[in-house]
């Protein structure tokens, strides 16, 4: 299908719930009342022709978006990140857009999934996190204009001690700290991880990893993991359905956690 989206043949569609149509030839400017339906959850635009920015405003108030994909389109200016506050997925991976990444990047309570990769955001990594437990799985920012102190593959991976923060990261399901010059022991607090995901797994899980391509394109199709000494690679079920920690060649000493 192609040509433009008419913002009136939306508005009346008061109880659409999810509304799917990538994979087409759609362009021009994303219809504003399609951000106003008060019970639109999963908005999937993917791999279309649209432009221009997401009509989203100060004005626009709370958008009840649980699940929004623009990847592959060429929109473009600043994303409104302070207005997706119900948000769980948000894929806008391989657009135009640009800008900095704003501190309430983590603020929405619900978001598990951010995909921001070959874009042009610039600027330092907002590394404050929230006080809150920050529900984040998968977060991809490659291909765009960071800047910043997070250490490159030339320079000295990590080193000092593992901080406490990483326990604010409740529901991580891989955490991947081999290789690297981090000493001292382990913070106790690190057995309140749950590795379990959450109990919304089972609705997001065919919107992430149905397609053998999106697995590809992310390079989420499988995992390298030490072992008692030896490296194990792992199918990309791991992700889905299994959870693992790996602190192998550092310098820790003292416990592991009972936990």
């Amino acid at each position: 299908m192609a040509g433009g989206l008419p913002g009136a043949a939306f508005e009346n569609l008061r109880n659409l719930q999810e509304l799917s149509m990538s994979v087409n030839n759609f362009n021009g400017n994303l219809p504003e009342s399609l951000f106003s339906l008060p019970r639109l959850k999963i908005l999937v635009l993917s791999v279309n022709l649209f432009v221009e920015p997401i009509p989203i405003s100060s004005s626009s108030g709370l958008i009840s978006l649980e699940v929004l994909d623009l990847s592959n389109n060429y929109l473009n200016g600043t994303l409104p990140f302070s207005a997706f506050k119900s948000i769980g997925k948000l894929n806008v991976g391989r657009n135009q857009f640009s800008g900095s990444l704003p501190p309430s990047l983590f603020a929405p309570p619900h978001l598990k999934f951010l995909d921001l990769s070959f874009n042009n955001f610039e600027g330092p990594f907002p590394i404050s996190l929230s006080s809150e437990p920050v529900p984040l799985e998968v977060l991809c920012l490659s291909g765009n204009n960071l800047s910043g102190a997070l250490p490159t593959e030339q320079e000295t991976g990590l080193e000092g001690k593992i901080t406490p923060s990483l326990c604010k990261l409740v529901y991580l399901r891989i955490i991947d700290l081999a290789h690297n010059k981090l000493s001292g022991s382990l913070p106790s607090c690190i057995g309140n991880i749950s590795f379990n995901g959450d109990t919304d797994d089972q609705f997001f899980a065919p919107a992430f990893w149905a397609s053998d391509s999106y697995n590809s394109f992310y390079g989420l199709r499988d995992f390298t993991f030490a072992t008692k000494g030896n490296f194990y690679t792992y199918g990309r079920s791991f992700f889905v359905l299994m959870s693992g920690i790996d602190l192998s060649a550092n310098m820790l000493d003292g416990e592991i956690p009972r936990s």
